[in-house]
């Protein structure tokens, strides 16, 4: 009741000054009427030129999350909402010229957002309530709405945890001293499995340096945790860089404050490659984009191939869980899982998830690199690249694929397109020194501004080359020279291809070996296999099967491969067709649907 006591649009005096910023200090209350004084306090105040002593964005969206239980004596007017959600001091998203990392969580951005397309929809529809109340919305009154998108730091909200069913994930591993740094970042901490299988030039290793005195460490370290579970086939460590011993090791690698971020092979440093991610501003976005760039499939079946060693180094020893529990009625357990080997396989074979999917890549494609739409501030300072978002890149695509772009000089959408839109230029003059210019399959030249806060981007298409009429009138000598060369290394490959597919003719059968954890003595086990595909040469194309440790020969070969004669009896396959071989003949048929009716069933 006394907020409005307080207004004033003059200058405060330093005497006023002192008093307003002692409001700070109650900044950590989050009761809902909390909110609610605040946002009064700032609507009294909000032309007096002094700072506000809370971030306006975090008071809005908690005022929204928290609305229903505001007493009525604090709740704000529609208009007085509307006028707080309209002010330049509110943060919309992360191109508002206020956004600061580390206080705007794209939660609260999008409360603030949908309440602000709330209110402005529920004015222009004249529902003219003196006092918000939560009740519904008039019938036919349709509002736009954001979703805070997912981080890419962290599983959420898609994180499942089965640790509850044996399910073990990645964790970092702490360094407390100079010796333990030698050992598991320079070493193996004596494993000789992880020696044997490593990867070319090493493994992979990430280390959080970090100070516990250092506020910046501290916030680093949860999200720091949260992004290890999502790289398996990568080593994560946690090391305090003030400790004696490992700070010199740290400085030698370049590592100058805390927090900091080193990307390893082997334990050294990669060629190329930015070893070293110093501070907390956007620092895991940016250690993404690099084990984006240095991780392999290599890493990947490096450590499938270790785990799959664990496991039979765990059963040549006995310590296999071999107990009965889970064991169904006639003894018979549920479906065995099992891992793929990735030295046991044919050349087209490619095994991902870890070792649990094997997949044919028959025609062995090289996957086109994907166009891509990205813009940055109309800056010369800011080289900062982001993506468009995707159903603006899907427009901007299409219209790029027609030779808008090549026969037009301006672009204008509309707001629907993510609710912000977008007013585009460009010439294709070359004389104005500013045309567009197709250079290294990338078009750029493209220059506007967002609708919705009226910030001036530059916009750029690169990725995957689209020849599209019209293009000669800007495209430069060096992309000529290089499409040239993409053109013979296209009919080059294409040939090679075709050998290949002659050379396989009638011989082109492949297969993978899989390591299953069970023992002697745990009763019948079973598995269950589903055909992707529509089985080739009337069944005879695809099998499965077992086979024993002698059993090496991966492909391709002429069919049948598993239960050949070449194999001296390691093998047995049961075919799609329901034939079952061994040793170059056929055992039985079992009763199964032949391969037309399983497609058309």
């Amino acid at each position: 009741r006394l907020c409005d006591a307080v207004a004033t649009d003059s200058k405060l005096s330093p005497e006023g000054i002192q008093v307003y910023s002692a409001l700070a200090y109650a900044n950590d209350d989050l009761h809902p009427d909390a909110h609610a004084v605040r946002l009064r306090v700032t609507l009294a105040t909000i032309e007096c030129g002094t700072t506000l002593p809370w971030d306006l964005t975090i008071q809005l969206a908690g005022y929204a999350a928290k609305r229903a239980h505001i007493s009525a004596s604090c709740e704000l007017a529609a208009r007085e909402e509307l006028q707080l959600l309209a002010s330049d001091l509110v943060v919309l998203d992360e191109q508002s010229p206020r956004y600061k990392a580390d206080v705007h969580d794209k939660y609260s951005m999008a409360l603030v957002k949908n309440r602000l397309f709330q209110l402005r929809q529920l004015e222009s529809v004249a529902i003219s309530s003196e006092v918000i109340s939560p009740g519904p919305c008039q019938e036919g009154v349709e509002v736009p709405c954001v979703a805070p998108s997912r981080p890419s730091t962290s599983g959420w909200p898609w994180y499942v945890d089965n640790t509850v069913f044996g399910e073990q994930y990645n964790q970092a591993v702490e360094i407390r001293n100079a010796e333990e740094w030698a050992d598991l970042v320079e070493g193996s901490a004596g494993n000789a499995l992880r020696d044997v299988t490593a990867p070319p030039g090493g493994w992979l290793s990430v280390i959080l340096v970090h100070a516990l005195w250092s506020s910046a460490s501290v916030k680093l370290i949860p999200r720091f945790a949260e992004l290890v579970p999502l790289y398996p086939h990568i080593t994560f460590f946690t090391a305090r860089g003030d400790v004696s011993g490992v700070d010199r090791r740290v400085r030698r690698l370049g590592v100058t404050g805390f927090p900091a971020l080193l990307v390893l092979r082997g334990g050294h440093p990669i060629d190329g490659v930015p070893s070293v991610i110093s501070g907390a501003e956007r620092a895991l976005e940016k250690l993404i984009a690099v084990l984006g760039s240095v991780s392999s499939e290599a890493d990947r079946s490096a450590h499938t191939l270790y785990l799959v060693k664990v496991r039979e180094e765990a059963l040549r020893r006995g310590e296999a869980d071999n107990d009965e529990d889970g064991v169904e009625e006639g003894g018979v357990r549920g479906d065995a899982g099992w891992h793929w080997d990735v030295e046991a396989c044919g050349p087209l074979i490619r095994v991902h998830e870890q070792g649990l999917l094997a997949e044919l890549d028959a025609e062995e494609n090289e996957k086109d690199n994907p166009p891509r739409w990205e813009f940055t501030r109309n800056s010369p300072s800011d080289k900062d690249w982001r993506p468009v978002p995707e159903d603006v890149g899907e427009e901007l695509e299409r219209k790029f694929r027609r030779g808008y772009f090549y026969h037009n000089e301006r672009l204008r959408m509309s707001n629907n397109f993510s609710r912000r839109g977008l007013n585009l230029s460009w010439s294709l003059n070359a004389d104005t020194g500013r045309a567009i210019q197709l250079n290294n399959n990338t078009l750029e030249g493209i220059v506007g501004s967002w609708n919705d806060t009226g910030e001036g981007l530059k916009l750029r298409r690169s990725g995957e080359r689209v020849v599209v009429k019209g293009e000669e009138k800007v495209i430069t000598e060096a992309q000529e020279q290089l499409d040239a060369r993409m053109k013979v290394f296209r009919e080059q490959r294409e040939a090679v291809h075709r050998r290949r597919r002659l050379e396989m003719r009638g011989r082109n059968v492949q297969s993978i070996r899989a390591s299953a954890g069970f023992g002697p003595g745990t009763g019948r086990h079973r598995w269950s296999v589903r055909w992707e595909h529509l089985p080739q040469r009337e069944g005879r194309g695809d099998a499965i099967g077992l086979a024993g440790g002698q059993a090496d020969e991966a492909g391709p070969r002429e069919p049948p491969l598993l239960g050949n004669h070449r194999d001296e009896g390691a093998t047995l396959g049961l075919y799609a067709s329901g034939e079952i071989w061994h040793a170059g003949k056929i055992l039985n048929v079992v009763d199964t649907l032949k391969v037309g009716e399983a497609v058309s069933a």
